[in-house]
């Protein structure tokens, strides 16, 4: 059987868009356990902060918690990237120390702030990370940011006394969700 010009290009463009989507998959089921982990770190802190406002240090803990159990988790990711991790991982690195800079920065700048500005713009932050993620690697990490960062716009803006019972249920919960959506692939 010969094929043409066309049919071979056909083919060959086929091919791709599997590579394509195999490696949206993989990537989806490598982020899916830190976006669900992520997820129940932010439910849970911020439910405890709303339910028992005498804890506020639990959003460090919390933090701190999720960092350690992520750096756990993370020779598992790495495994599933070695090759990508092992060209570009200095890279990824310096990026997310100079992002960090830059949001110290900013706070520094912006001057005083409520504990709801500072709540919201890491909602919106992360939305916006995951949504920009989610052009390069698939368009399930793409739609919950967007629906982090809007969920993050409608609190900050018409939840007041309940704004981190609200957060909580749906910024963490959006991520619990989009972790096991990702899961589904």
């Amino acid at each position: 059987m010969t094929l043409s010009r066309d049919e071979a290009a056909a083919a060959l463009t086929e091919v791709e868009e599997a590579k394509s989507r195999g490696r949206a998959f993989r990537w989806y089921s490598s982020a899916a356990p830190g976006l669900i982990w992520w997820g129940v770190i932010w439910l849970v802190a911020d439910l405890t902060v709303q339910l028992a406002p005498s804890i506020p240090w639990i959003w460090p803990l919390a933090s701190l918690i999720g960092a350690i159990g992520s750096l756990l988790s993370g020779p598992v990711f790495y495994r599933s990237y070695r090759r990508q991790y092992q060209a570009h991982g200095w890279k990824v690195t310096i990026s997310f120390v100079f992002v960090m800079m830059f949001i110290t920065s900013l706070f520094l700048v912006m001057g005083p702030m409520t504990g709801k500005q500072v709540h919201a713009f890491w909602g919106v932050f992360f939305g916006s990370v995951y949504a920009i993620l989610g052009t390069w690697v698939g368009a399930r990490i793409a739609i919950v940011g967007v629906l982090l960062c809007a969920l993050s716009l409608v609190g900050y803006f018409w939840v007041d006394t309940y704004y981190l019972l609200f957060m909580g249920v749906v910024g963490g919960g959006a991520m619990i969700l989009g972790g096991f959506w990702l899961l589904k692939v």
